[in-house]
């Protein structure tokens, strides 16, 4: 049995853990996004966001078509 970080492995010796693959592609790329938003750089960016979301509907805004 040759092991390999290749999706045909996953998918013939642990195929009901499928989603640990995901899990950890996922991770890796939000990674650098969770890094950046605990900086005080982002604070600005947090800010506008909480204004955003504050305002009547403001969260529902992000689902509709402008």
């Amino acid at each position: 049995m040759q092991i390999s970080w290749h999706a045909p492995w996953i998918g013939a010796y642990a195929y009901h853990l499928w989603f640990l693959e995901f899990l950890w592609l996922f991770t890796l790329i939000a990674l650098p996004l969770f890094l950046f938003l605990r900086g005080a750089a982002s604070q600005g960016v947090i800010d506008k966001l909480a204004r955003w979301c504050a305002k009547p509907s403001g969260i529902s805004m992000c689902y509709s078509n402008r």
